[in-house]
């Protein structure tokens, strides 16, 4: 007759057939999911030792019902039901709605791949699997990527337009939300709107190359490359003279003109830009004063002839915004003195900065064979030479300098000159191209 037994590890065993009253053949089904039944045709015994047939979870077992059938368990307890006159039954891997009835599916040799060593392969309820191999045809689809035929997509979530953060792919494409990608291997970043990419490619020798676009649908325009050999040399390009930036968090920037083949090297409070001139020599502008300086030196030129008249210093070459720091300062003024009455005549180096040393030889000479040399010196800014002798007229004067200046506060250094009286004759006039050089030191 049908029935229901419960198998146990209790001793003595649970009798599941008597045959005198059962006789006849009957199939004896297993269902619980994870307990093996042992049958046997002794009432006790050590279960280890005993002779018996196995049901495992989920499995059936036919019986012909000569003798008394008793079942037990190595531990825990399983459910059995018994139908009589049954030669066959079905071993189920689901049940209602296609649910899988027992806990994993799995191969016969399978051993998990955590902690390993991992053989076979397996299905369980939960929804995971362990695999050896796996070959997928079509697509391939998670939380947060899209593998398929065009290749492998990355995103920072469900796939939608404006979060692919990488793609693998042997040719460029849009993916099913618009997003634009390139061949290749490539990161992508929306920065403030802008869409950067950064893309290796084999086709383009292994350089790495950067993008930008003004959505994520494109098109990708190339901003720049980097690449390098074996020979430990690294090459940094942008394209059409855009800027290159290299940044340690603020401390230090270097930019790269290179359409203008400039480099500009900057930190949080001054900058300064290298550049090539056409003549291949390297020149520096000083971001505070926005002068130029051949190969750190600055050169100021007077323009045209310049007319001392006053005893108010008149600027004759001007450096803006000169930072603190020690300069070396050297220079000639040639002048042409007035048919005035004899008078000094006086070069100074002034300006708005502040100094705390000013230490400057001075020459005054007439500019003929054999001439007597007038030496002197500056000491301080806005000064007159130690030395400005009182010199005759219509002749022609140069005074020559050279010596540090060291900025304690940042103002503007100018070069001036100014006449010892006020007498409307007794001017002098600087001539064009006279010169002073203005070079930092370390």
């Amino acid at each position: 007759m049908f029935g229901v037994v419960t198998a146990t590890s209790a001793t003595p065993f649970e009798l599941l057939i008597d045959h005198s009253t059962d006789p006849g053949t009957t199939l004896i089904f297993n269902s619980d999911p994870a307990i093996t039944v042992w049958v046997t045709s002794k009432q006790t015994g050590n279960p280890p030792l005993v002779p018996a047939s196995p049901i495992p979870p989920n499995g059936n077992l036919i019986v012909d019902g000569t003798e008394d059938i008793y079942c037990f368990t190595m531990g825990g307890r399983a459910v059995l039901y018994l139908y009589p006159s049954s030669v066959g039954f079905f071993r189920g891997l689901t049940q209602g709605l296609g649910n899988l009835a027992i806990p994993s599916l799995r191969s016969p040799n399978y051993v998990p791949s955590f902690p390993g060593p991992g053989i076979g392969w397996a299905i369980f309820q939960d929804g995971s699997a362990d695999f050896n191999n796996l070959t997928i045809r079509g697509t391939f689809t998670g939380n947060n990527f899209v593998i398929n035929n065009s290749g492998e997509f990355f995103y920072s979530g469900t796939p939608a337009a404006g979060n692919l953060i990488a793609s693998i792919a042997t040719a460029a494409g849009t993916d099913v939300s618009g997003n634009a990608y390139l061949a290749g291997i490539t990161s992508y970043r929306n920065v403030g709107g802008t869409f950067i990419a950064a893309n290796q490619n084999p086709t383009t020798g292994g350089a790495v190359t950067i993008y930008s676009a003004a959505s994520e649908a494109g098109p990708w325009t190339i901003q720049g490359n980097l690449n390098g050999n074996n020979a430990g040399q690294i090459w940094l390009a942008s394209q059409d003279g855009g800027v290159l930036q290299l940044s340690n968090s603020g401390a230090a920037l270097l930019s790269a003109f290179i359409g203008q083949s400039t480099f500009t090297i900057q930190n949080d409070t001054a900058f300064m830009t290298l550049q090539c001139t056409n003549l291949g020599i390297p020149e520096v502008i000083n971001g505070n004063d926005s002068r130029t300086y051949a190969l750190g030196q600055s050169l100021g030129i007077v323009g045209g002839a310049t007319l001392i008249n006053s005893t108010t210093p008149i600027p004759l070459v001007t450096f803006a915004n000169v930072a603190a720091g020690t300069y070396h300062v050297k220079g000639r003024v040639r002048f042409t003195s007035a048919t005035g009455t004899t008078q000094p005549m006086s070069i100074r180096i002034g300006g708005t900065a502040t100094a705390s040393a000013v230490e400057v030889s001075t020459m005054e000479m007439q500019e003929i064979p054999g001439a007597a040399v007038q030496p002197g010196a500056i000491t301080a800014l806005n000064a007159d030479p130690s030395v400005s002798p009182t010199l005759p007229n219509s002749l022609n004067w140069r005074w020559d300098f050279d010596g540090i200046v060291r900025v304690s506060a940042a103002g503007s250094l100018i070069l001036t000159g100014r006449q010892g009286t006020s007498a409307a004759d007794e001017t002098f006039t600087v001539t064009a191209n006279s010169w002073m050089e203005l070079e930092p030191t370390i």
